[in-house]
């Protein structure tokens, strides 16, 4: 089961987990960050593309579910937290998709988006929630601390909830075959790159 399954599941039958999900955002940034850092190096990999992919549909769908996700306020502030600190990572994944992008078939009208649509449409969907937390905690003033970051984040969170701009229903997961050996591989060679960086 993928992350972005367990996620569905949990918001589905409204589950609201304690866990160290301030970790989980980071490690998931984290990634994005490391594959576009050394997209040379792990291109030849193979299917790089895919990872970065779900990766960021994931983070999009934690982002249209994250209310019914987190177990407290505090899980909240530190989703928003998490997408504004990782805002330039975001925002360097449109043209890390773009060097990756492998030739698609075009679809019919009416059908669904393909994977690499959804991705685009993440990217714009956490980079909406961080320019708009960005914009608030700007209008604040400058010097802050985090402690006064994460003050003006709660305060927005706790009014008005997530904001974010697309007001629409977070999509189920799609449903993808079994991994073959090379796919495997690609997964354990990013989490050992990423337990070297820590």
């Amino acid at each position: 089961m993928t992350l972005h399954q367990t996620l569905w599941v949990l918001g589905r039958h409204r589950i609201r987990l304690e866990y160290h999900w301030a970790a989980l955002w980071r490690s998931l940034f984290s990634l994005l960050e490391f594959v576009s850092s050394r997209v040379d190096n792990v291109r030849v990999l193979g299917r790089v593309e895919e990872l970065v992919e779900e990766t960021l549909i994931t983070l999009e769908f934690a982002a249209l579910s994250v209310e019914k996700l987190m177990p407290s306020p505090e899980a909240l502030v530190d989703f928003v937290y998490e997408t504004i600190r990782s805002k330039s990572t975001i925002e360097k994944q449109m043209d890390l998709l773009a060097s990756l992008e492998v030739p698609t078939t075009d679809k019919p009208r009416g059908a669904a988006l393909s994977v690499h649509a959804q991705a685009v449409r993440a990217i714009a969907t956490i980079e909406g929630i961080a320019r708009y937390y960005e914009g608030k905690i700007s209008a604040q003033g400058e010097g802050f601390e985090i402690g006064d970051v994460m003050k003006v984040i709660g305060a927005e969170v706790e009014r008005d909830g997530v904001r974010i701009e697309a007001s629409r229903e977070p999509d189920a997961p799609p449903r993808r075959s079994e991994a073959s050996n090379s796919e495997n591989f690609v997964k354990w060679a990013c989490i050992d790159g990423l337990a070297l960086m820590s």
